[in-house]
């Protein structure tokens, strides 16, 4: 994005703060780090983590000067309001006079805002070079300074090595001597022809692109600045109609196309002057924080797409600033997956993306931009930082002014709410995304995944009806009670019986009003609850369920450890196949569900499994099958190597040809002795590890069918060895049901 630019003096606020730093806890200390499946982040307890959150330029009323006229209670309170939108994270910028004061060993200002982040619990994506420097020693000195002070600070999500950096950039800097640039040579003048004459040099060097080059450059340096800029801008206009001539392209996927070979010599040159500006940083940035991701945010396109940046960087970083329609959300989405297509093992992050309202309505613009997070969520991408946190004064580019998510008040804009109900869904889910569907230009969107609805517009068909203001956005998440939020006043239909199928009765609809709930008149025709719903307050839906805990019943085996009851056909199966090793406690009562072929059937759940009743096969073994939950569960995963089916077994493994999939070891043998194929079914991974949040270990897994075998060597050569997963548990609260 543009900075603004400030005319006049500028009075420096001297600020004398003491603070007594010390680091952060989380709730588990570390470091965000890439997934090793590849293509996403992981929280230090090895959770998925989606970033979330906001630029920041500071304080409305001194954005571009936050360092300058330093406020801390300003700070503070705009970093709440960022929390208070759904933010885990916020990226802010070094300018000046911040590198004067690091290198002076003074972190008083940086120190204070990195702890007032942490103590809103929000990570720092902190971006170095926002102000202007050539020489990359200098700018690595101040660098490597801030990443040695912020060494395994568990609140700094990675460090960015500059805001949007272009041909300029690169071309004029002022490189090591180890590290020459090609852009800054004249040698593809032999490829291309000379398009800047040396003759034409004087009035180049007067011209709009020569005047801000570097006075003491000589001749020899212009030359071969102007013919590269020259070049890089004939190829700029190829990849252009490139992307026309097609539907879908990105001007991303340009060099990596056939069409492009002309331009590789150019291509390698700008990979090579890449390589050396970003390792004449990183190589005194990484040895003082060795753990942490690096990333630039680029708007180049071309620059973005090229080879450097994945084998250089952690991260790959994207700022978009779409048009105001669904196409122009879609075009966005074709960068970013672009990026993801040439880069398979790095995150692709949207790190700047957001609408003006200078010319388009709150309501409008937030629908668009809530389409945009939530595929850029359903999608797997990285995260989305929105820029920025709050609109400008009224005193400057009236586009740049509106992009806030918050007006110059503080008062929220419907993005600002959106954004806050999926914050607050991120930080409880443990359900896989969903998918979004557009339904028209409305703007309309659906998004749902199996614990949450989100809708711009108003919707007529589905589990969830909305009728609202148009346009207006509704989120719902469901967490055992159902919790809503709109945008606009309307109404709301829930087909209860298909987004909680346990549910029993509905024992109140509340909407909050100050510090209070108060009740909501409702009609409740069979199963479809209908209901008024007021803008930006929340309102709940509290249901009943079969998974609350119920009293003994005659005649069963009562669990006082979960409060459920196991009874006829489904105690003798339970008793019969394994008990609780195999199954677990029950965590519901038996009750009818619909299942998946649309027969509604009896159901119990249990910590590891689902059993359901087959009276049609009364009498036989396959009156009671269980519920195949490792399938129902990895739906969203089988992209990963590890469920990619392969065509045959290595030696001493079995190879299971309906699945693709083999068996052997401590597994084959748990496998084989505990019940086999009716019980756990064929297995549809192969072993991997993976992190467990119930325990916080990784472990050995691999998925079945009915369910997940995990490795415990700590146990080896115990019936613990080989343990089975709480799948049971794990879909119920991918559900949202309890």
């Amino acid at each position: 994005m543009r900075r603004r630019h400030l005319i006049g003096a500028l009075l420096l606020l001297a600020v004398t703060l003491t603070l007594m730093l010390v680091w952060p806890t989380r709730a588990a200390d570390g470091i965000v780090r890439l997934n090793p499946a590849g293509g996403g982040l992981l929280r230090p307890d090895g959770r998925p983590f989606f970033v979330l959150g906001y630029n920041y330029e500071g304080p409305f009323d001194r954005a571009w000067r936050m360092w300058q006229q330093f406020d801390r209670a300003l700070i503070a309170a705009d970093l709440a309001r960022a929390r208070a939108g759904g933010a885990n994270t916020v990226r802010i910028f070094v300018q000046h006079p911040l590198p004067a004061e690091v290198l002076a060993g003074d972190f008083t200002k940086l120190d204070a805002v990195v702890q007032l982040a942490a103590e809103q619990d929000l990570f720092v994506l902190l971006t170095f070079a926002d102000y202007a420097e050539r020489d990359l020693t200098a700018l690595a000195e101040v660098g490597g300074r801030i990443a040695a002070h912020y060494r395994d600070h568990p609140a700094i999500l990675a460090y960015d090595l500059r805001n949007e950096p272009q041909f300029f950039t690169l071309a004029t800097a002022i490189y090591p001597a180890d590290l020459p640039a090609p852009l800054q040579r004249s040698d593809l003048v032999a490829v291309y022809g000379e398009r800047v004459a040396r003759a034409d040099l004087p009035a180049y060097r007067a011209s709009a692109a020569g005047r801000p080059l570097p006075a003491s450059w000589s001749d020899d340096q212009v030359y071969a600045y102007a013919n590269n800029l020259a070049f890089f801008r004939a190829m700029i206009a190829d990849a252009e109609r490139w992307v026309l001539a097609a539907p879908g392209r990105s001007a991303i996927g340009y060099l990596s196309s056939p069409e492009a070979a002309g331009w590789r010599p150019l291509a390698e040159a700008l990979d090579g002057t890449l390589r050396a500006w970003i390792t004449a940083q990183t190589r005194q940035i990484r040895p003082a924080d060795p753990a942490r991701p690096i990333t630039i945010g680029w708007s180049n396109t071309l620059l973005a797409s090229l080879p450097a940046n994945g084998e250089l960087l952690e991260i790959i970083s994207y700022h978009s600033f779409p048009r105001a329609t669904p196409a122009g959300i879609a075009g966005t989405l074709t960068h970013g997956a672009t990026l993801r297509r040439l880069f398979p093992t790095r995150p692709v992050l949207f790190e700047e993306v957001g609408i003006s309202n200078a010319t388009v309505d709150e309501q409008a613009s937030g629908v668009l931009e809530g389409a945009m997070l939530l595929r850029a969520y359903s999608e797997g991408f990285a995260g989305y930082l929105k820029w920025m946190l709050t609109d400008l004064p009224p005193v400057g580019d009236p586009v740049q002014d509106r992009y806030g998510g918050l007006r110059t008040d503080s008062s929220a804009k419907p993005i600002h709410r959106i954004m806050g109900a999926f914050g607050a869904y991120l930080a409880a889910t443990a359900a896989a995304p969903g998918g979004l569907v557009t339904v028209g230009d409305g703007p309309t969107y659906r998004y749902e995944t199996s614990d949450a609805f989100y809708a711009g517009g108003s919707l007529t068909d589905g589990a969830v009806e909305v009728r609202l203001a148009a346009p207006g956005q509704l989120a719902l998440r469901r967490r055992g009670a159902m919790m809503l939020l709109a945008t606009q006043p309307g109404s709301v239909t829930l087909d209860l019986r298909q987004l909680m199928p346990a549910y029993r009765t509905v024992s109140a609809v509340e909407r909050r009003e100050g510090d209070t709930w108060a009740p909501v008149d409702i009609v409740l025709t069979g199963d479809r609850l209908t209901f008024a719903i007021a803008a930006d307050r929340p309102h709940r839906v509290q249901l009943t369920s079969w998974f609350d805990p119920a009293t003994a019943q005659a005649g069963c085996q009562f669990f006082a450890e979960t409060g459920h009851s196991l009874c006829g056909t489904f105690l003798a199966y339970w008793q019969r196949a394994g008990g609780l090793t195999t199954f677990g406690y029950p965590i519901s009562e038996a009750f009818p569900q619909v299942q998946a072929d649309g027969v509604t059937r009896t159901v119990q759940y249990f910590e590891r499994n689902r059993f359901e009743l087959h009276p049609e096969h009364a009498g036989t073994d396959y009156e009671v099958l269980l519920g195949l939950l490792g399938n129902e569960l990895s739906v969203a995963r089988r992209s990963e190597p590890a469920f990619q089916p392969l065509s045959a077994a290595p030696a001493g493994r079995d190879f299971f040809a309906a699945t693709g999939h083999t068996l052997g070891g401590a597994f084959r043998s748990y496998w084989r002795q505990h019940g086999g194929l009716a019980i756990f079914g064929y297995p549809i991974s192969e072993e991997f590890q993976e992190y467990r949040p119930e325990t916080g270990q990784w472990y050995t897994v691999q998925y079945f069918e009915r369910n997940r075998f995990e490795y415990h060597p700590e146990h080896a050569g115990t019936p613990f060895e080989v343990q089975l997963g709480l799948l049971g548990n794990q879909l119920v609260d991918s559900r949202g049901w309890r």
